[in-house]
């Protein structure tokens, strides 16, 4: 019932405005003396408590008729039997308090008064001993009223009974649509609180993402790092098996024979290793054949300008024999 103040105080702007100060005024007089307490629960129990503190029976039959006639008359029939039994409730209180303040006098003046609507009750035939017990909070049968939990039960439920009956009471417009006001006020608010929520989960994504996308470049690193090292050391392994082949082949050289004759003219002949050696004729001369000379290395044999088996080197060698 938040909405009831601030409804009355543009009521009153309007007056003001309007020049009605006697209306002003009258309905200044009306809000002071609210018996409904802008329709809040604890505020009326407070009422009626004080009723009980003070004593007044009157007041408090009083203030009672007019929350029934107001509002609980307007209830369900169903609703009855809980309003008779709130109101019985209420005088035992008020029995009960005046009883703890040592109010016999008006224990007395109660059951004076409702006598006659009392008698013959059976909720209130045992009742009308309390003035003459010593002790009624010894007794089995007041016991439980002078608790504090019963007090506090009973409490309890007058005020969500009371708060039951305001939230489902009809409304006027104008306080209507103070309310609609009210509520769309609370959806904008929500809606930007959520939009805000939101703002900051986008936030979060994108740095959880930028932390990933971090992780997985560390991640991908040492993996580089490792291609690359086994790509070196493949490298390295191919440098060398070339290496060794190269080591591998065969290398010639040049070897001269001495003829045991007087002659000058001695054919060069290749020698390696693991190659055949030159047949050797009977009068010291060497004749290899080309065939049996493993011919690997022609260019380093170019470059020495070195063929002892050509036509022409053969034809002066049959003319010095």
């Amino acid at each position: 019932m938040n909405s009831i103040q601030p409804i009355e105080e543009l009521i009153k702007e309007y007056l003001l405005f309007r020049g009605f100060s006697l209306t002003f005024r009258s309905f200044e007089t009306d809000c002071r003396n609210d018996r409904d307490k802008g329709f809040h629960a604890e505020k009326i129990i407070e009422e009626l408590y004080s009723f009980i503190a003070n004593s007044d029976i009157n007041g408090l039959l009083d203030y009672w008729e007019y929350l029934n006639i107001r509002y609980f008359s307007r209830l369900d029939a169903r609703y009855f039997g809980s309003v008779k039994k709130f109101k019985l409730s209420l005088l035992r209180y008020y029995l009960v308090y005046a009883t703890q303040q040592k109010r016999k006098e008006k224990v007395l003046e109660f059951f004076d008064t409702f006598e006659a609507d009392l008698n013959g009750n059976s909720e209130w035939s045992k009742w009308f001993g309390l003035p003459f017990s010593k002790n009624p909070a010894a007794d089995p049968y007041f016991e439980p009223f002078f608790t504090k939990q019963w007090l506090e039960t009973f409490t309890a439920s007058l005020h969500n009974f009371l708060n039951t009956i305001f939230q489902n009471m009809p409304w006027p417009s104008l306080l209507c649509f103070n309310i609609d006001r009210l509520h769309k006020r609370a959806l904008e608010s929500e809606i930007q609180s959520l939009h805000n929520v939101i703002v900051d989960l986008k936030t979060k994504i994108e740095h959880y993402d930028a932390e990933i996308a971090n992780l997985r470049q560390a991640a991908a690193q040492p993996q580089e790092l490792l291609n690359h090292i086994n790509t070196q050391r493949y490298t390295k392994s191919l440098l060398d098996q070339k290496n060794k082949d190269t080591h591998n082949v065969p290398q010639f050289s040049i070897v001269s024979n001495t003829y045991h004759s007087s002659r000058s003219l001695t054919p060069p002949q290749l020698s390696y290793s693991g190659t055949k050696s030159p047949e050797t004729c009977s009068d010291g001369r060497s004749m290899t054949p080309i065939s049996e000379y493993d011919m690997v290395d022609t260019q380093k044999l170019l470059s020495e300008d070195i063929n002892p088996f050509t036509n022409t080197n053969q034809e002066t060698y049959l003319e010095q024999m």
